[in-house]
């Protein structure tokens, strides 16, 4: 059985626009006061919204999905930047699966997950999950809980959680884990100790 098409939006779903402002220079935001989308390298600056790396990763193990984002005509860097914090947050899980249009319409797919209903939102054939404070789903726990069910969410959060264990265990010095290792020894001798005492 092949798994339903999902699109999710960036700016404002899976990334905190406003985030990008404190590394923003004042000169700067006051020039573009208007238009923050046309800053250069804006795109480059944001954090991931809450939740939404692990909700990402969560989901697709269930459907078939991809980022449907739009890219701000006037911005030349905006593509590009896009492209790297897709590859810098989500890696492997979305190669190639980025997708930037004005016409978000002209995808097809069964359900799309967006902060907002312009760009072809609101024509959009699938179902629309309205995200963000103005949407019925305000955080990414209850966009988990309407599209799976509790084992679904809950297997996935702890695959996400081992995934994460391992490239961080990947990424330390041997110093780093070293001492990490002495670490969880002194944790294992205390709770032996503790066992002990209760065993008495």
């Amino acid at each position: 059985m092949s798994k339903k098409i999902l699109y999710i939006d960036m700016d404002g779903v899976l990334v905190d626009f406003e985030s990008a402002f404190s590394k923003i220079p004042q000169e700067t935001l006051e020039k573009y006061k208007d238009d923050k989308d046309d800053i250069p390298g804006i795109f480059s600056l944001m954090d991931p919204m809450e939740g939404a790396i692990e909700s990402y990763q969560i989901l697709t193990q269930h459907f078939d999905t991809y980022i449907l984002s739009t890219s701000p005509w006037e911005n030349p860097t905006a593509s590009s930047d896009k492209v790297a914090w897709v590859k810098k947050y989500l890696g492997k899980a979305a190669y190639k699966r980025l997708i930037l249009s004005h016409h978000k319409n002209l995808n097809k797919g069964d359900y799309i997950i967006d902060d907002r209903t312009a760009r072809g939102v609101d024509q959009f054939e699938g179902e629309h999950i309205h995200f963000g404070p103005e949407g019925n789903f305000k955080t990414w726990d209850d966009v988990l809980a309407y599209l799976l069910n509790e084992k679904e969410i809950n297997e996935g959060k702890t695959k996400f959680l081992l995934e994460k264990e391992k490239k961080e265990f990947a990424a330390m010095t041997p110093e780093e884990l070293a001492t990490f290792e002495a670490k969880e020894k002194r944790a294992e001798a205390r709770v032996d100790a503790m066992l002990e005492g209760l065993n008495a």
